[in-house]
């Protein structure tokens, strides 16, 4: 009897990691929030601490002033609400909790990197909501069915991307390989796009965008790999799988890029020229990122054989290889 007991729950345990281990459908699990407006203006908030206080007031000058009122939904819904306080953290500095819409902040954290943390959890805030039992946070959600927690990778690289750039002063980032690697993406998507998607909680917006340049089983390894690379700071993971994830997440994007300025070209948007000079400049820039080109992991015959699965064989690819070397001629 103690067999049968044993066979079952191995056979159910089988059926679960299979279940867990399936490829996600992002045309089914992932799904844009319908945000329900609850407030539309900034009233008093307590905010007793005069360094929180004044940090929440010069993000407030920061978010109004920089991006459409039609985009802060998430942002006025959380502000009023939104509870702060300190306490003794394992693992980060400052976290934002979606369903009880409260930072916390690392009791012991020195005042001078108060700021730039405080701003990317506010970036958080402004971008998350809690709809149906679902946490929606900027480019992250957890599926429908399998609630795993997708697109967080990307969500906290975008995230540390606007706090540095809208909070210029130095301060330290955890997420500087993520950070690089949305950059680049926003080069695809476009900025004012990529930041209407992410105050939005729109992951699924953002796969759009994609799908245009690309199919979903790319989207999906390209977003998984992304979301992989914390693993090795947590020690889950490897330095190669820490690298290869990298180097996965850098194709993609150069692939994507490609897809996008050929279509351009095709449709008489761009000349023969801008696309050459365009797609060189970019692989440049790409071959010069951290990991890439330092580890060379990204090799120039990885280039040739992305620009031919794009673009086919054609003269095209030779003169974009010739915009390449030129440029390293040129800024060596």
């Amino acid at each position: 009897m103690k067999t049968n007991i044993h066979f079952i729950n191995q056979s159910i345990l089988c059926e679960l990691e299979n279940y867990f281990s399936k490829p996600i459908d992002l045309k089914t699990e992932v799904t844009t929030p319908e945000i329900e407006i609850k407030n539309s203006s900034i009233e008093d908030y307590n905010m007793f601490n005069p360094v929180f206080r004044s940090v929440i007031k010069d993000f407030i000058v920061v978010l109004t002033k920089n991006f459409p009122r039609e985009d802060l939904k998430n942002f006025y819904n959380n502000i009023n609400g939104l509870k702060l306080k300190t306490k003794k953290l394992r693992e980060a500095s400052a976290h934002y909790k979606i369903d009880k819409n409260e930072i916390e902040v690392e009791k012991d954290l020195k005042p001078s990197n108060i700021n730039g943390i405080l701003f990317h959890e506010l970036f958080h805030m402004a971008s998350s909501t809690y709809a149906n039992g679902r946490r929606y946070s900027g480019f992250s959600q957890r599926t429908k069915s399998t609630k795993k927690i997708i697109g967080n990778g990307i969500n906290e690289g975008y995230t540390e991307l606007l706090a540095h750039r809208y909070y210029p002063q130095i301060f330290k980032s955890s997420y500087v390989e993520e950070c690089g690697i949305v950059l680049h993406l926003e080069d695809i998507i476009g900025k004012e796009e990529m930041s209407k998607l992410y105050l939005n909680a729109d992951l699924n917006g953002l796969i759009n965008k994609l799908r245009e340049y690309t199919k979903d089983e790319d989207i999906l390894e390209f977003i998984t790999s992304v979301d992989q690379i914390q693993d090795y700071y947590l020690n889950k993971s490897t330095k190669i799988e820490f690298l290869y994830n990298i180097k996965k997440a850098y194709r993609f994007i150069l692939r994507a890029y490609i897809k996008k300025q050929e279509i351009e070209y095709s449709n008489g948007k761009i000349s023969k020229q801008e696309f050459i000079n365009k797609v060189g400049e970019y692989i440049y820039l790409i071959k010069q990122t951290s990991h890439t080109d330092k580890n060379n992991y990204i090799t120039q015959f990885e280039v040739i054989e992305i620009l031919e699965s794009v673009l086919g064989e054609n003269e095209v690819n030779a003169n974009i290889t010739q915009k390449v070397y030129s440029m390293y001629n040129e800024r060596a």
